[in-house]
């Protein structure tokens, strides 16, 4: 399992020109549907990041890979035996890609209220999230949050109702830290 990170402040105009030329007509559709240039870009940003990191761990030119959907919204690549996802948040894309099935999520670690967690995590999340002190809780509620968003993302399903009732393997959940986002990678390795 390897991850890949892009600030899409960085990326340029022809960058950007380019990689949309690339994606199927579908996606150049619903990126233009896009009120706002930051929706766009980022959208963009993913693709982008995705058929790299894909073509790196493939060793095959990016534009070789041909990304579709299931009917659940999970993108794959057709014919070829790799596994990835994509998220974004604010200023930042990331990109997991593996052998299996993979999930990725990213937050940025902000105030929240944090009364969210009695609806949506369970007994033994709302536990570790008031489990130390005060200024961690955010940090904590954020943990928490991509590691079911990751975990949802790795079975294809998309979010539920029953987040409540998620209780995801933790075991299987890789966390990383940069700056004031916290992502979570799910697999089973």
């Amino acid at each position: 399992m390897v991850w890949f990170k892009l600030n899409v402040h960085k990326l340029s105009q022809s960058e950007y020109n380019k990689w949309i030329s690339l994606a199927s007509p579908e996606k150049q559709q619903r990126i233009t549907r896009f009120c706002h240039e930051g929706d766009k870009k980022r959208s963009v940003a993913g693709e982008m990041l995705a058929k790299k990191s894909i073509a790196e761990t493939l060793n095959i030119a990016p534009e070789e890979i041909i990304i579709k959907v299931t009917s659940q919204g999970k993108p794959y690549v057709e014919d070829r035996p790799i596994h990835f996802n994509i998220s974004h948040c604010e200023d930042y894309v990331v990109c997991a890609v593996n052998e299996k099935e993979i999930g990725i999520d990213i937050e940025k670690i902000r105030d929240v209220n944090l009364s969210i967690a009695e609806r949506f995590f369970t007994h033994s999340e709302r536990e570790y999230l008031n489990n130390g002190d005060t200024a961690d809780k955010n940090k904590r509620f954020f943990e928490i949050w991509t590691a079911k968003e990751a975990y949802l993302k790795w079975l294809g399903s998309g979010i539920t109702d029953e987040l409540s009732k998620l209780d995801v393997p933790q075991a299987n959940v890789k966390r990383f830290y940069f700056e004031d986002y916290v992502v979570a990678v799910y697999t089973e390795e």
